[in-house]
């Protein structure tokens, strides 16, 4: 997903999320990121951990086993399938894609937009980069597609 990104074209990535114990439901949140050249990248923005991504990329019994083991800290979560929550950060992703095509909203564009849907509020997430970061840091060579020249024996 991060690898994707380079010069010439931003990435919009969405995401939605629902907090809930057994006997609620907490939050229902959606997300809709612009991560571009210049821009920070998911994991600085902290909206990606390294760890989850590690888990995620385990199969399903080996996930168990390593958060049964206290390995991580991370939590097993059941994922389910809302559409109306999906479709409203599916909305504000094809805004951003308007918007970068032909300009209408509020420039800059904030690093994320979220809306809490528990209680109707909607708000930008501006984020600063790290200047370290492989990813979206100064001296990164990731997601820079043609415009550096590779690392080659002559």
């Amino acid at each position: 997903m991060i690898s994707h990104i380079n010069t010439r074209y931003p990435y919009i990535d969405l995401g939605t999320e629902i907090g809930a114990t057994d006997e609620e439901i907490q939050s229902l949140d959606s997300r809709v990121s612009y991560v571009a050249p210049g821009r920070p990248c998911l994991i600085c923005s902290g909206v990606v951990s390294l760890e989850r991504v590690r888990l995620e990329g385990l199969e399903d019994k080996e996930y168990k086993r390593v958060i049964a083991m206290g390995y991580s800290q991370d939590i097993f979560l059941a994922a389910p399938s809302v559409m109306d929550l999906n479709m409203r950060a599916a909305s504000y992703s094809v805004l951003v894609l308007r918007h970068l095509l032909q300009s209408f909203l509020d420039s800059p564009l904030p690093t994320h937009i979220k809306e809490t849907l528990t209680n109707f509020s909607m708000r930008g997430i501006r984020s600063n980069g790290n200047a370290d970061c492989a990813i979206c840091g100064v001296n990164s060579r990731v997601g820079r597609g043609d415009s550096i020249r590779l690392t080659t024996r002559s």
